[in-house]
This record gives C-alpha cells, structure tokens and sequence, in this order.
C-alpha cells in the first residue's frame, strides 16, 4: 500500500512511502519513497532498494525543496537504521545520520519548511533515546533528548520533545523525579508529580 504521507505548505507536492510499483522501479515490492506532482499527477520515485526492507517514514519540508527519510538496509526489520535527507533540486542524497538503532521521526513535523534541518531520536545507549537536530547548513548534528516535533518556523528553530524522569530501576508507573528540562531550553511545562515525563521547549 502507500503509507504516511507528507504535503508541502502550498499543496504542490506530496511525499510518502510505498511498497507498489507506481512508477515501473520497485519490481520486488521493497519499501521506496515517492513523490507526486498535485498539479500533474507525475509521481517520481527518490529511492531504490533491492532485496532489503527499503526506505519509510517520509517527511516533506514545507517548500517541498526536500525529503527525509528512514532507509532499513536489513532484508527483516532489523535494529539499524539510517537516516537520509534528499534534494530534490539537486537530485541527490546526504546521510544525517547512520547504522543507528533505534533511529525513528516523530509523526508530527520533523524537518524546517526550508528543509535544511531535520531532528529525530535514537539511542544514545543501550535503551537511552536521544534527541538529535541535525543542520544541513553545517552539516553538523546536535544531541538534545527525546521525542521530538519540530517547530513550523522557516529555519526550524525551536524543538519540543518529552522527558522521562524516571531514575535508573524505576517503573514508568512510579512517580518521577523532579528532573528540571536541559538549562539551554527555554520553556518547561509543569506536569503533577505522579506523570512519566515533561515536556521541554528548546530554542535551536
């Protein structure tokens, strides 16, 4: 089927993944992520996968200039995965991030309306996720913590992600400790003491 699509701010183009053969490329029905033009109907595949799980989750930036996407290169669901931020002007392909586990993008906005900055989540450690905020700008990619939407801002410039609290051996049912939000953020939600986690806003 055709899965989780993503629109630009104007309506003009839309991206999602699919494990059909839209365009006469994905003879062996792997995951790939497309295109499609709302004005022409033209959809144009942006990966090619052969004999893995393929590439998921895509995330279109508001001018549409850019997709990011999660490619799976194991031939089952495996642990690692990459992420990859394509142009569409350019027709070409940078890595954000690589054989990471846990690797995954919130289902809200994950990339700037200009699409030069992308933030997602993966372990740090083993069972300890990570928020990171990667800039194409820099090319650098920067940690924060857990679970993040990024704001509508053209450049992208605030992220929102949930905290955990708990401290090491507690239950998600035990009350949490009173764990501030990193010093950089700039705003903290106040939640009862019996809740699992906070929400935090960070400027970037």
């Amino acid at each position: 089927g055709n899965f989780q699509p993503s629109i630009s701010d104007d309506g003009s183009v839309i991206g999602f993944f699919s494990n059909r053969d839209l365009t006469r490329l994905n003879a062996d029905h792997s995951f790939e992520v497309l295109t499609v033009d709302t004005t022409t109907g033209l959809f144009t595949q942006i990966t090619s996968s052969v004999e893995i799980v393929g590439a998921t989750d895509a995330k279109i930036s508001g001018d549409g200039s850019h997709v990011a996407f999660i490619r799976d290169s194991s031939q089952g669901q495996g642990d690692n995965r990459d992420l990859l931020l394509y142009d569409r002007a350019g027709n070409s392909t940078v890595a954000v991030a690589s054989n990471r586990v846990g690797l995954s993008m919130t289902y809200g906005r994950a990339i700037s309306d200009d699409g030069l900055r992308v933030v997602y989540s993966a372990e740090a450690e083993p069972h300890q996720s990570q928020v990171f905020l990667f800039d194409k700008r820099s090319s650098t990619t920067t940690p924060w913590n857990r679970r993040p939407d990024l704001s509508g801002t053209q450049r992208g410039d605030s992220v929102v992600f949930e905290r955990q609290r708990h401290a090491a051996g507690q239950s998600l049912r035990d009350p949490v400790s009173a764990t501030p939000c990193p010093p950089a953020s700039g705003r903290q939600r106040s939640l009862p003491s019996t809740a699992s986690a906070q929400m935090c806003t960070m400027s970037a």
